[in-house]
């Protein structure tokens, strides 16, 4: 494969201005008749895990066609007419007056040739090695280029799956030709950018092919970006195919209608606009059946690849009807030919995850076997089998996380490795592993990374729910964990629901006091009430100035109030508390039992005058508490020291009050 590449630049630094030899075009890059030179064409590109022996058997071809082109050139007479063009449906003639006398026009300028999405047979090649014949078939003067003979090679690049090495000649092209067909190449590449779809959904307005290339380009862009297709931000690009779009316009093709030579009229109008209402759709996109028969009429290599990646699309999107007629076109290229290769492991991975979505679980085997395999689809099959695993509560398979780190080191410097990372630092989140997690997510990304974002989300989303459960170690790792990596959570664009639990988790542990450390005190009063009456209970006096108002309230904070404001000598606080309270039995019963534990016997007395006229039935402790209290709490002539003047009549009056206090006491202190 390195061969074959350097074979094509070395091509590509050869190219200068072409001349027109149309009659060698025919010569180099012979018609092929129904679609098995696209299937090798498709098997070129991916071959399907056959190492060296496929890699000798390319070569082995490659040095045949070349010496058999050689042999074909030698024979071509000077006067020879030219062919190609009217093999693909278009005379030299035809084109022109295509470009030139009548272009048609569309919402974002002209239409292309219409020979560049029905790809003419001129550009159907058995292989690789036969773009270098017709690449060098038409350099034969330095001062003038053949855009057309030019064009029939990108097409051809394109026919076997080379979007980059079609971009590359391209750029000998000019105007709208040159950005349709850089377009196509990233699409083929999976590099879409958002202007794609902007130009090839214009171009869907003139030709039903380019429609199929717009929805191409949109799944590319979905998958390649991880976004919804926004090409529309200067506000007048309506007609481009959007992912979530309701936008219901439609592109006009009457103009296309009268003057399209091929005579697409109706039909195609009628088409464009069902494929304008589903291009504005969701993201899943179904082939109607003429879209089925343009990708079915396409070389196989790039007939295969749209197969394939719109048909992973649809599966992804929950879309098996939209994903069948697929599936199926890929079994029909494979049983015309076995080495055709459309079940590399892309056409692998579909079939695996579309069998999964259906329930069958024999796809799993397939799917390790993928996660451990270097290539784009080793990555996609481990976040397969990780969702599944974890969805289904199972273990995840042995060598799983090896099989994660093997992807994520192949492909460090890609997309595919970041992805297997982040897959990494979700199985390590599913075992627990909250340090290795956070650990990892700090090793490999930037604060500025999207997939950092990702784990920060994931991990907290994890601890929340340890934080709020019943095991009180794990709620115990998971607060010091959100206690010590406050910066690794702050990325988080609302942290606050993250920072409650974590409050919560310290009142159920009797660790109150760690509140000010998991959140700002400035941001108590966002808490609910539950919380911040239970602060107002647990924390030290200090620590409640930062509690609002609201904290306080309710009637367990009142009984606590009443409580302490006896306790500390404060009766008109504790009585002023009171008379804000319902007089119900347990507010009056909570009354008298603090105002006699605190020595207030006369206000026990009355709380005890109050409870009897709402008090059902009697109660003998509560009556003994109540002669007590009057008793205790007589005028003062009766406990003040007797004068020594007082007769002795005083004195005894005296003594029988003592002996019934006593009595009383007794009564009380034994039960009644």
């Amino acid at each position: 494969m390195i061969k074959l590449t350097a074979f094509l630049f070395a091509g590509a630094a050869f190219l200068a201005p072409l001349s027109s030899l149309a009659a060698e075009e025919k010569k180099a890059a012979p018609a092929q008749g129904a679609h098995s030179e696209e299937v090798k064409a498709s098997n070129t590109k991916a071959p399907d895990a056959k190492g060296d022996d496929g890699l000798l058997e390319t070569q082995r071809r490659l040095n045949a066609l070349i010496l058999a082109a050689v042999n074909q050139k030698n024979n071509v007479q000077p006067d020879q007419p030219d062919v190609s063009h009217a093999q693909s449906g278009h005379e030299q003639t035809g084109h022109k007056k295509i470009m030139a006398d009548h272009p048609m026009q569309n919402a974002h300028g002209q239409c292309v040739a219409e020979e560049i999405f029905e790809f003419p047979e001129s550009v159907y090649v058995d292989d690789f090695s036969d773009l270098s014949i017709l690449k060098n078939s038409i350099i034969s003067e330095l001062d003038q280029v053949d855009e057309h003979k030019v064009r029939l090679l990108v097409l051809a690049y394109l026919g076997l799956g080379f979007g980059e090495e079609a971009q590359l000649f391209s750029d000998y092209l000019d105007g709208p030709e040159k950005t349709v067909l850089n377009a196509m190449g990233r699409a083929v590449s999976g590099l879409v950018v958002a202007e794609d779809l902007k130009i090839l959904a214009a171009q869907g307005q003139c030709y039903p092919e380019a429609i199929l290339w717009s929805y191409f380009a949109r799944v590319q862009f979905t998958e390649a970006s991880d976004a919804d297709a926004d090409a529309d931000d200067d506000g007048d690009n309506d007609d481009v195919p959007k992912s979530h779009s309701a936008d219901t316009s439609e592109p006009d093709t009457s103009e296309h209608g009268a003057e399209t030579e091929m005579g697409h009229g109706t039909e195609h109008g009628a088409e464009t606009k069902e494929a304008g209402a589903q291009s504005h759709s969701t993201a899943s996109i179904e082939l109607s059946r003429k879209q089925l028969a343009q990708l079915q009429d396409l070389p196989y290599g790039l007939a295969a690849m749209m197969a394939k990646r719109l048909g992973i699309s649809a599966v992804e999107h929950g879309s098996l009807g939209a994903a069948s007629p697929l599936l199926e076109f890929l079994k029909d290229v494979q049983k015309k030919d076995e080495d055709a290769g459309p079940f590399d492991d892309e056409g692998k991975f579909f079939e695996a995850i579309y069998k999964l979505a259906e329930g069958d679980r024999h796809a799993y085997p397939v799917l390790k076997a993928l996660a451990k395999r270097d290539g784009v689809m080793q990555v996609r099959a481990l976040n397969i089998l990780g969702a599944a695993t974890f969805e289904d509560g199972h273990h995840a398979y042995p060598g799983y996380d090896e099989d994660l780190d093997g992807a994520a080191h192949v492909f460090s410097q890609h997309p595919e490795g970041k992805q297997a990372l982040a897959q990494k630092i979700g199985f390590f989140v599913s075992t627990n592993n909250i340090n290795q997690a956070i650990g990892m997510t700090k090793e490999k990304f930037a604060p500025d990374d999207a997939h950092y974002l990702e784990s920060v989300v994931l991990v907290s989303e994890h601890m929340q729910v340890q934080l709020l459960g019943q095991d009180a170690e794990q709620k115990l790792q998971a607060l010091n964990t959100l206690i010590r990596e406050q910066i690794f959570f702050d990325v988080l664009a609302d942290g606050f629901p993250l920072r409650q639990a974590g409050v919560s988790a310290s009142l159920d542990l009797e660790l109150a006091e760690l509140a000010p450390q998991i959140l700002p005190t400035d941001q108590w009063g966002r808490l609910d009430m539950h919380i911040l009456r239970g602060l107002a209970q647990a924390l030290p006096e200090d620590m409640k100035v930062h509690l609002p108002a609201k904290a306080f309230s309710g009637s367990e904070f009142e009984v606590a109030e009443i409580k302490s404001a006896f306790q500390d000598k404060r009766p008109g606080e504790a009585m002023a508390v009171l008379r804000t309270m319902p007089k119900d039995e347990a507010a009056l019963k909570m009354t008298a039992s603090q105002a006699w534990e605190a020595g207030y016997w006369g206000i026990a007395r009355e709380a005890i005058a109050d409870l009897n006229d709402v008090q059902s039935g009697s109660d003998t402790g509560l009556k003994i508490k109540e002669n007590l209290a009057s008793t205790l709490s007589v005028p003062s002539p009766h406990l003040t020291p007797v004068q020594a003047s007082r007769n002795i009549g005083e004195l005894k009056r005296l003594q029988t009050y003592l002996d019934n206090d006593i009595e009383i006491i007794k009564e009380y202190v034994n039960g009644g």
